[in-house]
């Protein structure tokens, strides 16, 4: 083991940070090669668990307390991890959160038990590792937060050679962040054209380190909207209602020298883990990192291979274990593992344990303990085996599975799929998206996702079309997987609405859409369910359903008392907002059937408002305001925009 870090100690004066590290990366697409409740934060990356590398670095910080934070189902396999590292710090502490399927379900547990006695440093994922020591950051956080209360968020990047990374805008002097990517393309944009006029620096060089210095505000944010999954939900509120808010968030670079990367998915992995050999994190290296985990890397024992500037130094090991295979790069390779004559491995994770034969080539591979592989084999191109399989020696692989001993538990692995081999005892998992296991979504929508011009602009051009049409990829699935939970909920005897809210919660969690674009898509699919093209059939829904239309656009009074003042007037106009998204969806809809609709949108409009008390006249308004002039719809809705009208000027009159 290394020896522990000296720390610096903290001044008196200043509050000491706590690191708030998520164990979990909330993806089903590590399953197949994690064992049973097992965290992520323990999958070996040059053969040391992951989260070791995360709480090396931090322990070059001035950080003394650490949270270490994850689902209670995998809370139990984290407790080597909290036995062997509370030595090192001054409190280490794992959290275990029941049901918790992302970021933001962990801020609010940790926040709902009152585990936060001051700011802290978020790290979203195990798989983050950096070389800096975050003093400058630290000290520009505190700065910020001594100058004004409310920064209350400091993102860290790090600089990239490769400039079409996502994109985000900030201001030049301050370092706030005006402009961020969109939720659905990191190379996207959401602008407001004014902010070209005041010095702001449009940033493609940047690769977000999964870093954020956060004050408590942050976590208060998660706790008061229980649909923020993400830090980037926090970030896109922050900015979408500075007006209202007032509060700021600022970017902090790292310097040149310093590296960092979070993974977030089976490529980022083999990038860490490439970038680990390479040293590019130095002090912070395989061989350096404090472990007691069996798979801890020794330098006088061959089990990593690297590129080929550090090829020389362990050639000798490499021809004393394993005599007569091939060169293999860019690899880390578990103890005990075994490799056959001219084989050829080239950017792969593979566990401890295996056995592979001779004449294989296998690329592109992450690979779990005591996997079998025969001789002759050849697997290429985003290859995922899970841990105790037999690699059939004549049976093709299908495309976008992933190769496991078992069939996955489809009741709690809900967005996974398996079928077993025909003919081998191995079963082949798939997502039910029939997207890869390899990538996720976020990284798919960048460059990173293909090395391929041609690929990188066919994918821009379906993007393109997507937006023309007012709905992208996310969004249209969104849509069909909320219509396909209120069909199936409509053909119920018993239709519980809290139900079909959590499939919806759900569906938007996995599909990355916005409040705005769930709201709209939630009454567009109501509005296409099977007997709403009567109108009778529609209201008498729309009075059945009124409890979801509550819970999307209208709080109750008794939710509204239960805020505090700020809280009410922040509560009052999200939902103003989504109740002009749901006319929107009615407006969608009369475009579209304007001969059969059109007459049915002022009773349906008037019925929202009057009798479903689920419409404010305001949004009615300033709805009907922004309808063309030369719109039929425009002369549709003009009594009703007359009569509220009208109304308004009784009240005047009464006071």
């Amino acid at each position: 083991m290394a020896p522990p870090v000296v720390k610096k100690s903290v001044k008196k004066e200043e509050t000491p940070l706590t690191a708030v590290l998520i164990a979990d990366i909330f993806d089903q697409r590590f399953t197949p090669v994690l064992r049973q409740n097992e965290s992520i934060s323990l999958l070996p990356i040059c053969n040391v668990p992951v989260v070791d590398f995360a709480l090396s670095w931090l322990l070059r910080t001035e950080i003394e307390d650490i949270l270490l934070v994850s689902s209670q189902r995998t809370a139990e396999s984290l407790k080597d991890v909290e036995k062997n590292w509370k030595p090192f710090f001054q409190t280490f502490s794992v959290i275990g959160c029941e049901g918790a399927r992302s970021v933001g379900d962990c801020l609010r547990e940790i926040h709902n038990r009152e585990l936060l006695k001051g700011d802290f440093l978020l790290i979203s994922n195990p798989a983050t590792v950096t070389s800096s020591t975050l003093v400058r950051e630290i000290s520009n956080f505190r700065k910020r937060r001594a100058e004004n209360v409310d920064n209350m968020m400091t993102l860290v990047y790090a600089a990239s050679e490769n400039r079409d990374k996502s994109v985000v805008g900030i201001q030049r002097e301050t370092g706030k962040l005006l402009l961020y990517h969109a939720a659905n393309n990191v190379r996207q944009l959401e602008v407001d054209k004014d902010h070209f006029y005041n010095d702001v620096d449009i940033r493609r060089d940047l690769l977000d380190c999964g870093l954020a210095f956060c004050t408590r505000l942050v976590a208060t944010q998660f706790s008061d909207n229980f649909d923020f999954q993400q830090r980037d939900d926090v970030v896109r509120e922050i900015l979408s209602k500075e007006d209202i808010l007032g509060l700021n968030i600022h970017v902090d670079v790292l310097n040149s020298n310093e590296a960092a990367l979070s993974a977030t998915d089976y490529d980022s992995f083999l990038t860490l883990s490439i970038m680990l050999v390479e040293r590019w994190f130095y002090p912070i290296t395989p061989d350096k990192a404090i472990s007691t985990n069996r798979r801890t890397f020794f330098p006088h024992v061959p089990i990593m291979f690297t590129s080929k500037r550090l090829r020389r130094r362990l050639d000798v090991y490499h021809r004393k274990l394993f005599p007569t295979a091939q060169n293999s790069t860019n690899s880390t390779i578990g103890e005990t593992t075994s490799i056959g004559d001219n084989t050829l491995i080239s950017r792969c994770i593979i566990g401890v344990g295996c056995k592979i034969g001779a004449d294989c080539v296998i690329e592109d591979a992450v690979i779990g303990d005591n996997v079998v592989i025969p001789d002759g084999v050849v697997l290429k191109y985003e290859v995922l085996i899970g841990n105790d399989v037999k690699i059939p020696e004549s049976e093709e692989r299908p495309p976008l599975t992933a190769v496991c001993s078992t069939a996955v538990d489809e009741d709690e692995f809900e967005k996974i799929v398996s079928r077993p081999s025909p003919k081998f005892d191995v079963h082949y998992w798939s997502l039910r998206n029939g997207k890869s296991f390899w990538r996720n979504g976020a990284r798919l929508k960048s460059s990173e996702g293909s090395d391929n011009d041609d690929e990188c602009n066919d994918s821009d051009l379906e993007e393109s079309d997507a937006f023309s049409t007012g709905i992208n990829d996310s969004t249209k699935q969104f849509y069909e997987e909320v219509l396909e939970s209120m069909e199936r909920i409509l053909s119920m005897e018993t239709q519980l609405m809290q139900n079909l809210i959590l499939e919806i919660n759900s569906s938007r969690l996995a599909c990355n859409v916005s409040m705005d674009d769930a709201a709209r898509n939630v009454f567009a699919a109501f509005l296409v369910l099977p007997g709403n093209d009567q109108l009778a059939q529609l209201l008498k829904l729309v009075l059945k359903w009124k409890p979801l239309f509550l819970n999307y656009y209208k709080s109750t009074e008794e939710q509204l008392a239960a805020k505090a003042p700020s809280q009410r007037k922040i509560e009052i106009e999200l939902k103003r907002k989504c109740q002009i998204q749901m006319l929107l969806a009615v407006e969608d809809k009369y475009d579209r059937e304007r001969a059969e609709f059109g007459p049915k949108v002022p009773k349906l409009v008037h019925f929202l408002y009057n009798d479903a008390d689920v419409l404010d006249e305001e949004a009615i308004l300033e709805w009907a305001n922004t309808i063309a002039a030369d719109s039929p719809l425009k002369n549709l809705m003009q009594p009703i925009v007359d009569w509220l009208q009208a109304e308004d000027d009784d009240d005047d009159d009464d006071e």
